[in-house]
């Protein structure tokens, strides 16, 4: 007699040994607590399979639909829980960040996009700023280095001021050396230049100069002009009438 209360009993194949007239008697004969299935009568219910012992779940990456009598895989590269009973519920691996998923998988976000893990869509980087392919965060959109001139600030690049420069790319403008002014937008230390002198001095490398006695010079001179022949003046001298004969 059978005495173990997991074990199990195929209440068809009762039926077939003894015939349905008997099967009430039979069943009457079983000890308490004898697991008992049908295995023709009580199909196994979707997300199960049907085994020699009954029912069983189906595992992970698998699924079933009711009445099956094996689990069929997911497609290549889908994942699904124990029990997944269509083959809606494989589903790709969620992507990591800088991919999303379409409908054959993850795919790189393409340049001046990024996206966070799990992301369906990537997000265009804010107007004016660039990504490399793949980015993940939204720092890595950046603006495009600035030409020569301009310099980069938060909301992109902006034009140097006077007195200033820069070379492509800087993030901040340069000071034109003491004594030197620029144009805005200049681009090289070439572009600064000392204010034109005032009249009676003249321009050297390091600034004005006064001119010397005997010479004058108009306003923006670069050098100075003698007095005509046997002419003088005072040094500082602006205009031709200050050569005097002495």
């Amino acid at each position: 007699m059978l005495s173990n209360s997991k074990q199990i009993v195929n209440l068809a194949g009762v039926i077939r040994a003894f015939g349905a007239d008997r099967e009430q008697l039979f069943m009457r004969s079983l000890p308490p607590g004898l697991a008992i299935f049908d295995k023709e009568a009580a199909p196994c219910s979707a997300g199960d399979y049907m085994t020699e012992s009954g029912c069983q779940q189906c595992g992970e990456n698998t699924y079933s639909a009711a009445g099956a009598s094996s689990c069929t895989p997911c497609p290549d590269g889908k994942l699904s829980d124990p029990g997944s009973s269509h083959e809606d519920d494989c589903k790709y691996a969620p992507c990591s960040a800088g991919d999303y998923m379409t409908e054959s998988g993850c795919q790189q976000c393409g340049e001046n996009t990024y996206s966070a893990a799990g992301a369906s869509s990537c997000t265009p980087c804010p107007d004016g700023k660039l990504s490399d392919p793949g980015s993940s965060h939204e720092d890595g959109c950046k603006y495009a280095p600035c030409s020569a001139g301009d310099y980069m600030t938060e909301s992109g690049c902006q034009q140097c001021g006077e007195n200033t420069y820069s070379a492509a790319g800087a993030s901040s403008c340069t000071p034109c050396p003491d004594g030197k002014l620029s144009d805005p937008g200049s681009s090289h230390e070439d572009d600064c230049k000392y204010a034109p002198c005032s009249a009676g001095d003249y321009m050297t490398e390091s600034g004005c100069q006064q001119c010397g006695e005997n010479t004058y010079s108009a306003a923006g001179a670069s050098s100075c002009t003698p007095c005509p022949d046997g002419k003088l003046s005072d040094p500082g001298s602006s205009h031709e009438d200050d050569c005097k004969y002495g």
